[in-house]
Parts: C-alpha cells; structure tokens; sequence
C-alpha cells in the first residue's frame, strides 16, 4: 500500500530546472554593482551615441544575392524530417523519463537553446533546415489559396504564445509521450497550411520561421527563403546587424518581436521568490505547476501586453518630444527591430546554464535513442550533468557570462535605435529627442533582466 501510495507521488511530480541551483552560489557576488554596472553601461552608450554617432542616414545598398542549389535544400530539409520523425518515435516508444528519452533534451537544450545560438552567428540556418520546405519544393508549384496579406504575421504570434505557454506552463512539457504528441500536432497543422496557402506560410504564418528569421538578422551571413520568381533559398553577405534597419510592413511583425520578448522575460520572472510570493505560495515548498496553470497563463498574457504598451507608449513620447511627422503605426512597426538584439540577448543568457549542463545529456540520449543499449554516438567519458556539478567558479563564470550577454544585447539595440532615428528623421537632434524614450526603456529592462539573474529561483 506504502509503495503504490509512493508510485503516485513519485507521477505527480514535475521535473526540476537544472540550473536552478545556480542562485545560492549567484547571490555570494556583489550582483547589485553587476546591475548598477550593466545599466550604466548602456546608459554611457546611449549617451555617446548621441554626442558623438554621426553614421550614415541612408541604409548601404542591398548586397547581390545567390540561390542555394534546390536538391541541397531538399536533401537537408528531408533529413531533418527523418531525424524528427525519429525523435517522435522515441518520443512514443522510448524510455518515459525526460532525461534518458532524446526528445526533451534535444528539442529543449540542442535545438531551442543551441540551434539559436547557432543562427545568431551564422544567419537563419532554419531557412533551408525546416522539415517542411523540402516538401514544398518537392510538391505543387501553385498553393489552393493565395495567403491573405491582411492577416500578417498574427498565426505567427499566436502561435508562439502557444509554444510559450507549453514551455512555461503546461505542467509537463518534459514528458516524452506528451511532448511528441505537440510536435506532431504542430508539424501537422502546419503542413496542411503550407499545402493551403503554399510555402508563403512558412514566411508570415509559421512560428518558428519566423522566430529564427528575426533571430538571423544579427549576423553577416543571410539567408531567406524567396517565393519569386520562384521557390528558392538565397543567401547573401553582408555588414552583421544590417538587416536590423528594415522595417515590419504591419503590426503584427511588431508584435511578434515584443511577445519573443515578453514570453523570456516572464520565463525568469515566473521563477523567482517574488512572483511565486505574489500567488500566496511559500517559495521554500512549491506545490508544482499545476497549482498555478491559470495565474502563470494570465502572467505571460500580461507580460506581453504590458511591454507593448511600454514600446508604445515610448515610441509615442518620442515622436512628441522629436516633433517629427511621422505616423504612429509606421514608426511602431519601424523601430521594433531595434529590440531584436535585447530579445536575442535574454534568450541566449536565459538558456545558457541549460546549454552547458545539458548537452551531455542530450549526446547520451540520442547515442541510445530507445533505451536498447546502442552507441550510435562518441559518448564514452559522458555523463549526465548538473549545475551543481560546475563548483562555484563555473556557476559565477557562467552568471559573469550571461550578464555581459544582456548588456551587449542592450548597447546593441541602443546602437540600432539610434541609426533607425537618424534614417527616419534625417536629423542628428530630431533622432536623439526620439530616441531618448525608447532608450528608458531600455536601461529600465536592462535592470530588470540582470535582477532577474541574480534574484532567488524556486528549484
């Protein structure tokens, strides 16, 4: 009776964030200079720019572009199909624990976590590494319907407030068995889009496509997938961060960048003593997640709304104080991009300790897919890894890490504002007196992300 009575606690339980403990050996460094220094930082930079930033206000031409030979693009594309499909069915018939079972750990840790990191350095990788565009070259060249341009990029958004709201609050997004239900779902539903309104789906509509594309404009190398003349991959070089000074045609491209944000933010918030003592919840006994599916839900859905309204509300009172002419809409949609940087640099510090802890695990993982003994990887030496397991000079090494990380994310993004101004206006003054909102902001989040790094975590 005491064993079954124990079976049923043990299945309740959620699974631990392994960077979690992490804070204890976090909170013996002076983090409050950390925060202090940090906003400095990008408060010198913000000020520097505007005494001394004479850049050019014109954007430099587009540079020449070349098509990715298609057969190339197709064998990735399908190979990455065949691996998820593997992943899938590890999913279903492999071992039900998270940490032996390759699913998590490499959805998790490897793609969401490295795989971003990756195409910040080297361009939007996911362009021709989709599991749906070899299809789609592969298929019909004409689409049953043409994707309405009124309906932007909102499937986009919605979409990856569902994705958040898996990761963030659905009790057990580690479950192996439920967790491969979602892919599976997800890679349906957007399959029969693509096969609707054809591969322009993957442009405005799929989450991920989109996610990675915004993520790919900080580096040198890009790559985009074109629908004219014809279906194609295209790859250019050029100056890092150039693509940052292009503009959202709608709001809802806008939105996606702010809920990117909001979604990461709230991730640490919904973590730390003070979010969890604001439920009336001792944060030393956390009773799991499902006690709070519905505050949590309400929280990521605030989050997002009220950074938009702060980006609005800055973008509002710069264009008063600039005098410039104009429109709210166009100038919303215009400066968003500057918060690409701030939204990359949140996710990337956000994942890092998870990256390093858990990477082994995923290696381990894949090498025996199906709990059957195999080695299909080099995993001899490997073992699986905890935060703990770094010793406190790891642990602060990594903290140092992800607080230079935030800061270079905001002194980029100030940099990107400030040129964003100088082009809108084509006036030093005017762009400073816009941008001296938006730059607020940014110093205000600059502070709240690096408390989110150092304040107490629930684990």
């Amino acid at each position: 009776m005491r064993g079954g009575a124990l079976l049923i606690l043990c299945a309740g339980t959620t699974p631990a964030w392994a960077h979690a403990g992490a804070a204890g050996f976090v909170l013996l460094l002076p983090t409050e200079l950390y925060i202090l220094g940090g906003a400095l930082a990008v408060l010198v930079s913000v000020v520097v720019l505007a005494a001394f930033y004479r850049g050019a206000a014109t954007p430099a031409p587009a540079p020449a572009e070349r098509e990715l030979p298609r057969p190339l693009v197709v064998a990735i594309s399908l190979s990455v199909l065949l691996f998820l499909a593997l992943l899938v069915a590890a999913g279903f018939w492999g071992s039900p624990d998270p940490i032996a079972n390759p699913l998590p750990t490499t959805l998790w840790t490897v793609w969401w976590a490295g795989f971003t990191l990756a195409v910040a350095l080297l361009g939007d990788l996911w362009a021709f590494a989709n599991p749906w565009i070899g299809l789609a070259l592969l298929g019909p060249k004409r689409p049953l319907l043409a994707y309405p341009d009124r309906v932007g990029s909102w499937p986009a958004v919605l979409q990856f407030l569902g994705f958040a709201w898996f990761e963030l609050v659905y009790p057990t997004p580690q479950d192996p068995a439920r967790l491969a239900f979602a892919v599976v779902a997800y890679w349906l539903g957007n399959f029969v889009a693509m096969m609707v309104f054809g591969p322009r789906w993957l442009e405005r509509g799929e989450a991920f496509s989109v996610f990675f594309a915004m993520v790919g404009r900080l580096g040198t190398r890009s790559w985009r997938l074109s629908t004219e003349p014809r279906l194609a991959v295209v790859t250019s070089l050029g100056p890092p961060a150039r693509r940052l000074r292009e503009a959202f045609g709608d709001l809802s491209g806008a939105a996606f960048v702010l809920v990117t944000l909001s979604a990461v933010s709230f991730d640490g918030l919904s973590r730390t003593f003070f979010w969890v003592g604001r439920l009336g919840l001792n944060p030393l006994e956390f009773p799991g997640r499902s006690v709070v599916i519905w505050p949590n839900t309400v929280g990521l859905l605030l989050s997002a709304v009220t950074l938009a309204a702060l980006y609005a509300a800055a973008i509002t009172l710069g264009l008063r104080l600039s005098g410039a002419a104009q429109p709210l809409r166009r100038t919303l949609c215009r400066f968003v991009l500057s918060i690409v940087p701030i939204s990359i640099a949140y996710h990337l510090a956000h994942y890092l300790q998870s990256l390093i802890v858990d990477f082994p695990t995923a290696v381990l993982a894949l090498s025996d897919p199906f709990g059957l003994g195999w080695s299909l990887l080099p995993d001899e030496g490997l073992q699986h890894g905890t935060t703990m397991g770094l010793g406190p000079e790891g642990i602060m090494t990594a903290y140092r890490a992800q607080t230079a990380i935030i800061v270079a994310g905001h002194v980029l993004a100030t940099l990107a504002a400030h040129r964003i101004a100088l082009f809108e206006t084509g006036n030093r003054r005017q762009a400073v007196l816009m941008g001296i909102p938006l730059a607020v902001l940014m110093v205000f989040y600059t502070v709240f992300g690096l408390w989110l790094l150092s304040t107490p975590e629930i684990g």
